[in-house]
């Protein structure tokens, strides 16, 4: 099989792959219409006709079709590139759109400027190969390793680009450069539709699980919120029967302590309430800021035994030792027959305020 064949055979095969890689993106692009999509769309379709005028070129000799290709390559790079400034949803600079006009007038002018035609192709090459190794540098700066990986195939895909002239050029190295080439394409193309999956399906699904926490989580305390509580807590234990105790906490004047030592004291207080109340719970318990200064612990049993050393153990540490001296009054409603969740938080929260009321009591006197 001689060097034409062998190039002819190469060519097809390559064409064959972008009218692939074209379907399965306008595919994507069509269910998602996805920006970065859109890009790469593009990309793969000055590609597939750069390819069309190669063919040309290759049965026809006709010497515009070869300048055609080489447009076709370069502005294909260049929408690569785009797609990757989509997907990294960083502003386009549009100075890329200067070096694009300036390469093709180059192209245009080759005609009379008549360079050797091995150095016309290094420098299509080589610029084609800036544009792939740019996108390459954008994606290796985000966080995930997959990504990163599909940088560095990008940065290969740049270098084999800017020797494949040469390489192509001497007799020997004329089908492994082909074979390079092709298996650092074929890379290139399987990683782009990788990123499309991971782009709407992985980081999709951390940014759900983001939100979620955000949703039920309290920022200050890291404890879950409210919304927790009524949304999951309750439900669960709502018309079940289920033995559940829940202990109503409060923290004590911490309006007056704002006022007088500022809100950022204040919030350490809270912090330090519910690092309290994570230290002293059980494993199956469920440490929750209900709102302001008052927090939540639900049990999901109702050991009088065990809550009263819960209840003892607030009282020792909330006064002593690495919490500081936190005055905290607290409250508790077990469950051990029909009660509704909302009548052993009403009973739970009587129970504090007595205590509170009996807590201000000793220190007037």
């Amino acid at each position: 099989m001689d060097r034409t064949m062998i190039g002819d055979i190469m060519t097809v095969l390559f064409f064959a792959g972008a009218l692939t890689m074209w379907l399965i993106v306008f595919y994507f692009f069509r269910r998602t219409r996805l920006k970065y999509l859109r890009e790469w769309l593009f990309s793969w379709t000055f590609l597939l006709a750069s390819y069309v005028m190669l063919l040309l070129t290759l049965w026809r000799e006709i010497a515009v079709f070869g300048y055609l290709f080489s447009i076709g390559i370069i502005i294909a790079g260049f929408y690569f590139l785009k797609g990757m400034y989509a997907y990294r949803q960083i502003r386009f600079a549009r100075l890329w759109y200067v070096i694009l006009g300036l390469y093709i007038m180059t192209v245009l002018f080759h005609p009379v400027v008549l360079y050797p035609l091995l150095l016309f192709q290094q420098l299509v090459y080589l610029f084609s190969a800036f544009f792939y190794m740019v996108a390459g540098l954008i994606i290796l700066r985000r966080e995930y390793k997959e990504e990163k990986i599909y940088g560095v195939i990008s940065i290969l895909f740049a270098f084999q680009l800017a020797f494949y002239p040469i390489i192509i050029a001497t007799e020997a190295f004329y089908p492994f450069g082909l074979l390079v080439s092709a298996l650092l394409g074929g890379l290139l193309s399987i990683g782009m539709i990788f990123l499309h999956y991971f782009d709407t399906v992985f980081v999709a699904e951390k940014e759900r699980k983001r939100l979620y926490y955000i949703g039920f989580h309290d920022r200050l305390t890291k404890l879950r919120n409210r919304a927790y509580f009524e949304d999951y807590v309750m439900p669960t234990y709502k018309d079940t029967g289920i033995p559940v105790s829940i202990f109503f906490v409060d923290l004590n004047n911490l309006k007056h302590i704002n006022d007088t030592r500022g809100h950022s004291y204040g919030d350490k207080l809270l912090v330090k309430t519910a690092r309290l109340l994570k230290s002293i719970a059980l494993e199956d318990d469920v440490v929750i800021r209900y709102g302001g200064d008052e927090f939540l612990v639900v049990r999901p049993h109702a050991s009088k035994e065990k809550n009263k050393a819960f209840l003892d153990a607030l009282a020792k540490k909330s006064s002593i030792g690495k919490y500081g001296n936190l005055s905290i009054a607290a409250g508790v409603a077990e469950r051990t027959g029909s009660h509704s969740v909302d009548e052993l938080l009403e009973e739970a929260e009587r129970k504090m305020y007595k205590r509170k009321d009996k807590m201000s009591s000793q220190e007037s006197d």
